[in-house]
């Protein structure tokens, strides 16, 4: 066990652009109202349909893939 590892590892993402995304902080997150948290989901776009079939065709072939 070496002292100089982390607690956990930076994570750092790319965004669309190609711009680091800073991992997330421990500090605290405010608090919102519900209220707020359902207009601003009511506001968000639905997200696009799947049908059951493109769903049920990735998911098995993600099985045969881990099975491979």
């Amino acid at each position: 066990m070496s002292k100089g590892s982390p607690h956990r590892p930076e994570i750092f993402r790319l965004d669309a652009e190609g711009v680091e995304i800073a991992p997330p902080s421990d500090a605290p997150v405010p608090a919102r109202s519900s209220e707020a948290v359902l207009e601003e989901m009511a506001a968000a776009p639905p997200p696009p349909p799947t049908s059951l079939w493109s769903r049920l065709f990735w998911t098995g072939l993600g099985g045969l893939v881990s099975l491979a």
